[in-house]
């Protein structure tokens, strides 16, 4: 069996932009809203602000409905809900915003009518739970086997954590480290650190950037490259 580990933003979804006010809103409609949503609001900015520079210094990962739920503690004001309600209710308003990147979806299809194993992960605040939700959603879940989160795992890629966590699974299911590969489009994230792991890597280079280390296994501009490369070279009989 081969098995594929795919990143999902810019590799397979699209977000096409969100409203991240709205998502918030959602949650602070969620609270007894003893202050004003502008209140909520501006120290929520002020929670991130300190938050995510500490996530993008020590590539550890934010879980978001403990965030929520630590934010609305600071605001002093109180919640019936679980971190989990409040997690929904946030992202439920991103995913109005989300599809599937063009050809990704013929690319899945393409995986498994081969058989392949399928597994998703992602650097993502939202739990392996939840983005199974925002899958579904679109109707692409079907295509993977399993999803791993770094809400899950604390650390996000480039960190091994993430790639050693997929290897895991693949391995469990009898799948050797040689039939296995990585899909992404981030050199840093995807490629960087699927190479420093042993992994193979398929690069979806939509800006044709350079592969100044050559740690790339290859890299294309589109999915019907990629789907061609692997009948070719993985999938021959």
């Amino acid at each position: 069996m081969i098995g594929f580990l795919l990143d999902l933003g810019r590799t397979i979804l699209d977000n096409k932009g969100y409203n991240y006010e709205n998502a918030m809103r959602n949650v602070y409609n969620l609270t007894n809203k003893k202050i004003t949503f502008n209140v909520f609001f501006e120290k929520e900015r002020m929670l991130h602000n300190y938050v995510f520079k500490l996530v993008q210094k020590t590539n550890t990962e934010v879980v978001i409905g403990e965030y929520l739920l630590t934010l609305i503690k600071l605001c002093d004001i109180e919640t019936i809900y679980t971190s989990l309600d409040l997690e929904i209710a946030f992202f439920d308003e991103l995913t109005k915003y989300e599809g599937v990147l063009g050809g990704a979806e013929k690319f899945l299809k393409f995986l498994k009518d081969r058989g392949a194993y399928v597994v998703a992960v992602s650097n993502s605040c939202i739990s392996s739970d939840v983005l199974k939700r925002g899958l579904e959603k679109i109707k692409i879940l079907k295509y993977f086997d399993e999803v791993i989160s770094s809400a899950d795992v604390l650390y996000r890629k480039p960190n091994q954590m993430m790639f050693l966590e997929g290897i895991k699974i693949m391995t469990e299911k009898k799948i050797s480290i040689d039939n296995m590969y990585f899909v992404g489009n981030d050199y840093r994230c995807d490629i960087s650190g699927a190479y420093n792991v042993g992994l193979k890597s398929i690069w979806y280079n939509e800006k044709n950037e350079e592969d100044v280390n050559n740690y790339a296994t290859f890299k294309a501009n589109n999915y019907d490259e990629i789907i061609n490369y692997l009948q070719n070279n993985v999938f021959k009989a």
